[in-house]
């Protein structure tokens, strides 16, 4: 086994993981804004919205093929899977499991502040988090 074959594989892992977590950030924003939230832009706005939050979908889905494709050529290698799961990397997954606990934790409290004053359904808080959850936690990792 390669060191250059290891960073190749690390390298293919972020640029995958930051096309999901972009796409999935422009199609699940694109989602609450237009859905969730009913904002209606005039002019091109509605249709831009649309296109992006498809673009979005499309870039989340054909990353998340990769991935799995990517997995599968990966457990045929276990030692480089061993050595993509060093000590560094679940460092970085827990660091990110922690940042995205801690947003969605202030997402709460924000919310719950916001409810004292305004009524919200419970459509648009589940989404919010389900957007926060991912582009933190993801985005995190990313930045280790």
């Amino acid at each position: 086994m390669k060191i250059e074959e290891i960073e190749r594989f690390d390298q293919q892992r972020d640029s995958r993981l930051l096309l999901q977590v972009v796409g999935f950030a422009l199609w699940w924003g694109a989602f609450l804004l237009l859905l969730d939230l009913g904002w209606h832009p005039g002019g091109f706005g509605r249709p831009l919205l649309i296109v992006l939050g498809l673009v979005g979908w499309f870039a989340w889905l054909g990353g998340l093929v990769w991935l799995i494709r990517w997995g599968w050529a990966l457990r045929a290698k276990p030692e480089l899977l061993q050595a993509l799961n060093d000590e560094g990397i679940v460092r970085s997954r827990m660091r990110a499991l922690r940042v995205s606990f801690w947003c969605i934790v202030v997402c709460l409290v924000i919310g719950r502040i916001i409810t004292a004053f305004v009524s919200l359904p419970t459509g648009i808080v589940l989404d919010l988090l389900i957007w926060v959850s991912v582009v933190s936690q993801v985005g995190a990792y990313l930045s280790r």
